[in-house]
């Protein structure tokens, strides 16, 4: 089967449901300033993919003026995020959605010092990119009292059940292949040095496992997507045994078609402010 990262996007949305802390959502929610035709709530978000926790800021219910601008680096993503937005937006005439394929870091980079935004969101974003220095620069972009919210960072534990041999191996050289696999609890620490406050943060696991041999919605093919990005990552590593990565996928996508694969990734959602140190 030829992946589809977008079918894979949509895929997750039932994942990420279930994911989300609701007191760091709820915090975020709290936290932001008010807003009006106006002025209204300008919202960043960065590595928006196909718009699900875009969606999610619209039909919340909890604000009716807004400016949002979703960042993705694929063409493809933001074609689809525009189509779908038209449903989401209907009736809405007073929240504005700007997308724009490109890269966060060029995008951070082009902003500062042009404008600021309300609130900065990351959905299972920021485990991608190099905090060290990407992390300072996107602080920029907010306000003394801006509001973070970033969500679903990986946070260096996944567990597949039933275990099988090869697992410490397969998952030991899989997170190495990350950018940043401790992404979550790194974010945690760095936030605290850089002038912000953490006003809450929680954890966000992804937990996918069927019911009477059953997976929900389009799980079973989220599950098939994150057995690929194991193959993408460690095919051809000399560190891996070629024969055995490839039994432990044959094995696990067996489960996935028996409905017999629980899947658990643990991540973290965090929201801050950024301080006043001027």
């Amino acid at each position: 089967m030829q992946p589809n990262f977008i079918r894979y996007l949509e895929s997750k949305k039932t994942v990420d449901d279930r994911a989300l802390n609701q007191h760091v959502w709820q915090t975020f929610w709290e936290s932001l300033p008010g807003s009006s035709r106006q002025f209204p709530l300008e919202m960043l978000e960065l590595g928006a993919g196909t718009g699900a926790m875009t969606q999610r800021i619209v039909d919340s219910g909890k604000i009716s003026t807004l400016m949002y601008t979703a960042i993705d680096d694929q063409a493809s993503n933001i074609a689809e995020l525009e189509n779908r937005a038209t449903a989401w937006l209907e009736n809405r005439p007073f929240i504005n959605l700007f997308a724009k394929v490109d890269t966060a870091e060029q995008y951070v980079e082009a902003q500062i010092n042009e404008r600021f935004f309300d609130a900065i969101l990351a959905h299972a974003f920021l485990d991608l990119v190099d905090l060290d220095t990407f992390l300072p620069r996107l602080l920029e972009l907010l306000p003394p009292d801006g509001i973070g919210y970033f969500t679903i960072n990986f946070d260096g534990d996944t567990i597949f059940q039933p275990s099988h041999p090869a697992d410490e191996q397969i998952l030991a050289a899989y997170h190495r292949s990350m950018t940043n696999p401790h992404s979550g609890r790194k974010l945690l620490h760095k936030l605290s040095s850089l002038d912000t406050e953490i006003l809450a943060a929680g954890s966000s696991d992804w937990v996918v496992y069927p019911k009477q041999g059953v997976y929900l919605a389009d799980e079973a093919y989220f599950l098939q997507h994150i057995l690929s990005f194991f193959k993408d990552a460690l095919s051809g590593q000399a560190e891996v045994d070629q024969a055995i990565l490839d039994e432990w996928l044959q094995a696990r996508q067996v489960q996935v078609d028996a409905g017999e694969l629980i899947y658990i990734a643990h991540q973290l959602d965090i929201v801050f402010k950024k301080l006043d140190r001027e």
